[in-house]
């Protein structure tokens, strides 16, 4: 547009002045333009920004806008804390395995209801076994499972599984026979139990199925060869080769006066 005002023709001296005049105003009135032009053109490519910087930028101002948490919450879930066993607390007896915090430990029995009259008959086992530090046990049962650990969120599909799988499990009869010393796997404590047996291996047919649930957890199977029993004391220690001969057959020979 100034190159044609510059060139246009004309014979008029008020036009040829007037076009002078015009020549210095429309020229830098064009370069100022290009020249805001441009430098508006640089400045909008200044200005554009990367993907990641947009997003970066946004998370900037998030954390500028976001309240800070409470000294509460963020210690809650720390992974300092520890547990610390205090064997005092438990008579004495030394944990299996190491506590972790979210596992249970879990086995399955069979629970034994006892009564006043069973009630005295341990006491007086207890009595004999004195010298040995045995105490009675808080609850009989017959054990169907070793001790296992696990998560809490097993806890309900592992319990539905047996639910399932002994819902048409008839009732039978079991009979208690001999008295047995026996010893965890670790031989930290001692137990005196009760021998049980039954007609037809229901008790094995039992822990087959315990096994198949627990193995759908990849859980420990129950021992090759069980020796079911009811567990009836308990003392610290493996003191088999303390009991004589004779601390036993005064225990059997209690059992049959009952």
């Amino acid at each position: 547009m100034c190159a044609s005002i510059v060139d246009y023709p004309s014979s008029d001296s008020t036009e040829d002045e007037n076009e002078s005049s015009a020549e210095p105003v429309s020229r830098p009135t064009s370069n100022a333009s290009e020249s805001t032009e441009s430098t508006n053109k640089r400045k909008s490519s200044n200005e554009i920004q990367s993907p990641v910087e947009i997003k970066r930028q946004k998370i900037k101002n998030i954390k500028k806008n976001l309240l800070p948490l409470p000294d509460s919450i963020q210690t809650m879930f720390k992974d300092d804390k520890r547990h610390d066993d205090d064997n005092s607390q438990h008579g004495g007896r030394i944990r299996s395995f190491q506590h972790v915090a979210g596992n249970w430990a879990t086995y399955v029995y069979i629970p034994f209801p006892s009564d006043e009259r069973f009630d005295d008959f341990v006491q007086e086992l207890m009595t004999c076994l004195q010298d040995l530090k045995f105490e009675k046990m808080s609850d009989y049962h017959v054990s169907l499972s070793r001790t296992v650990t696990i998560r809490h969120h097993w806890i309900e599909s592992l319990t539905q599984s047996l639910k399932i799988k002994l819902m048409n499990f008839n009732r039978f009869i079991c009979s208690t026979a001999n008295f047995k010393f026996y010893t965890n796997d670790e031989r930290t404590r001692t137990f005196l139990s009760l021998q049980v047996s039954d007609l037809g291996e229901k008790l094995k047919q039992l822990t087959c199925i315990v096994d198949e649930s627990f193995q759908e957890f990849n859980l420990d199977k129950y021992y090759k060869n069980p020796s079911y029993h009811i567990s009836i004391g308990w003392c610290l220690g493996d003191v088999l080769n303390k009991i004589t001969d004779s601390k036993q057959s005064e225990i059997q020979l209690m059992y049959l006066d009952v």
